[in-house]
């Protein structure tokens, strides 16, 4: 589906190519077949780590690698604190380059600076752009099912909403809470290959959070 596309991307990228094996290629490809056929909206490095079973750590940093060649958006957003208000507050990656920058909540115009809710902000990982071809490995059933066949157990028994579930993992970390997004903190944690910023974006707030 993606797998050409993403295999370009790997053989053109140095930090991806050094620093990752080739075989995570085809997998993440399937990873994308599978998370869509379920319905479900965002790719989790979660789930993607159990699938190829790795780290989480290498997970998001290959995650992170592709949202930075444009083939991900990383989805910003926090919760308004506001007790009247439940409404995501979503941030742009132009809001992130200065912890100065004040954001407005369009429910309820609560104002928040950056540098106060930096260490609430959660990140989702969804595919640029959904095209036709997506469409139609969907609704292949041959291919949908080729995919699931290979598929970890689960990921197939895995409701799309759930959030408190965990699954055991073979050579990646022991247990892992099953979720979708992932923290900012944990993206500033794992933002840098050979001593670059895989999202240059983040580097002041990196500078910020290990102050």
């Amino acid at each position: 589906m993606y797998y050409e596309r993403l295999l370009r991307i790997f053989n053109s990228n140095k930090q991806l190519f050094n620093e990752f094996p080739i075989s995570l290629v085809a997998q993440l490809d399937d990873f994308i077949v599978l998370t869509y056929s379920l319905n479900r909206k965002y790719l989790s490095p979660f789930q993607f780590a159990n699938y190829a079973n790795i780290k989480f750590n290498v997970a998001l940093k290959f995650f992170m690698v592709f949202a930075s060649e444009e083939v991900f958006d990383m989805i910003y957003y926090f919760d308004c604190s506001s007790s009247q208000c439940k409404s995501y507050i979503y941030l742009s990656k132009e809001d992130l380059e200065d912890i100065d920058n004040v954001i407005y909540c369009d429910e309820c115009d609560k104002s928040y600076k950056i540098s106060d809710i930096v260490r609430f902000i959660k990140i989702n990982f969804t595919i640029k752009e959904l095209n036709e071809e997506m469409d139609n490995w969907l609704f292949d059933d041959n291919c949908t099912y080729d995919v699931l066949k290979r598929s970890s157990p689960s990921l197939k028994v895995q409701s799309p909403s759930s959030s408190g579930s965990q699954f055991e993992r073979g050579e990646g970390d022991k247990k892992q809470e099953l979720k979708n997004e992932v923290t900012l903190e944990e993206v500033v944690a794992q933002n840098e290959l050979n001593n670059e910023p895989i999202i240059k974006q983040l580097r002041s707030i990196s500078a910020f959070i290990h102050g």
